[in-house]
């Protein structure tokens, strides 16, 4: 489990080229994961649909 972990977030940066990637909370298993895929599906349990959902991410900009 914890490698799954860490080849998502190192797969994360790689794969991120500026898509419109969205960041979604896995309500089945608690992972969090980004995807750009209209209907996303969770890469630990396969979860689909009503079972993800959206996260918000707050701008947080230093001045």
């Amino acid at each position: 489990m914890v490698l799954v972990v860490i080849v998502l977030k190192i797969s994360k940066y790689l794969l991120n080229f500026g898509g419109n990637y969205m960041k979604y909370l896995c309500l089945v298993c608690g992972i969090t994961f980004e995807s750009d895929d209209e209907n996303p599906v969770c890469p630990v349990c396969g979860a689909t649909g009503s079972d993800l959902e959206v996260v918000e991410e707050e701008n947080k900009e230093e001045k």
